[in-house]
């Protein structure tokens, strides 16, 4: 019997417009269950094994609030990233029932999860891969509290559940961070960390991995690639000397990144293009077609940002000046 895996997401607000294709590739992996705890009561078509839980953020609060005996700081959904780690036993009720139990983000389009988390993978580790967008941790009492450890003779979990802004508790590299990451590193326990995802870099329009942006390989298959996602698998294509490529990944993490979605309709897709800024019915992929869909080498929708992020910092800056 395969080990039961459950994915929490708390989201609060809106949804981004690509909500729909990532329940699409959710529905295609039925043996991973996904929790959304989130106020947004709009009808979207959630497959059975995606599950929605209204909460309202305040509720929330104060659900997490219940668990220490320090005032915690989460003036805003975004706050919840240092909480993530947290998560097995705020959620304990709901996650009981699972061997692993994870936290993932919600701008990223699924692939086939347990092509790539092998039941061989799951009796060897602890925990799961080390980034914000997708981590898992064995349900067991010892492992959900170990986030408490201290770090340094530092109880660091408080400090980052206490204090206002991010202090990616949920992530990094053990030696860059004094995180979660560090804490299973101190206690001795070894944590898979295998690049079976695309990270896709926002600062670019091709499709650039964030961890591997400066790896010659990556620059030259990002010039030439697109994703597609086929009846549940995502793959990456890639023209290389003219010679169409393929690899297949567990998922891509789209974060920030603005994205049109032009399926003419999710529900029926069996299979859709991912290109560096939108959703597209499939259509054969060749070298001709990969070279047009890469053309667009502006990023107009970053540049906006970059231009509106400017403006508004001069703004403040004039409106200090003038006081």
């Amino acid at each position: 019997m395969k080990k039961r895996i459950a994915l929490v997401i708390p989201y609060f607000g809106k949804f981004h417009n690509y909500f729909s294709i990532f329940l699409k590739s959710c529905a295609y992996n039925p043996t991973v269950d996904f929790f959304v705890f989130t106020d947004i009561v709009e009808n979207y078509d959630y497959p059975p094994n995606v599950h929605r839980v209204i909460m309202s953020f305040t509720a929330l609060k104060e659900r997490i609030q219940k668990l220490y005996d320090f005032e915690i700081v989460l003036n805003e959904p975004y706050d919840l990233c240092d909480f993530k780690v947290a998560y097995g036993e705020i959620f304990q009720e709901y996650l009981e029932p699972y061997d692993f139990w994870g936290f993932c983000d919600c701008d990223l389009i699924y692939g086939d999860i347990r092509h790539f988390l092998t039941e061989e993978l799951l009796e060897k580790y602890e925990k799961l891969f080390m980034r914000g967008h997708f981590t898992l941790f064995r349900n067991v009492a010892e492992v959900n509290q170990l986030y408490r450890n201290e770090i340094d003779g530092v109880k660091q979990y408080e400090v980052a559940f206490s204090e206002a802004g991010a202090h990616h508790f949920d992530e990094g590299y053990p030696e860059d961070v004094p995180g979660i990451n560090r804490i299973f590193q101190d206690a001795g326990i070894a944590v898979f960390d295998e690049y079976y995802f695309a990270d896709i870099d926002v600062e670019h329009y091709a499709f650039r991995q964030s961890d591997l942006k400066d790896a010659e390989q990556e620059q030259r298959k990002e010039k030439q690639s697109v994703f597609a996602w086929e009846q549940g698998k995502l793959y990456r294509y890639y023209s290389e000397n003219n010679v169409i490529r393929k690899e297949e990944f567990m998922y891509i993490h789209l974060q920030k990144r603005k994205m049109k979605n032009l399926i003419s309709s999710v529900k029926q897709a069996e299979q859709f293009l991912v290109m560096p800024n939108k959703f597209t019915d499939y259509v054969n992929i060749n070298t001709g077609n990969i070279k047009r869909f890469n053309r667009n080498r502006i990023y107009i929708s970053r540049i906006y940002l970059r231009v509106k992020t400017g403006i508004v910092r001069r703004i403040s800056f004039g409106g200090k000046n003038a006081k």
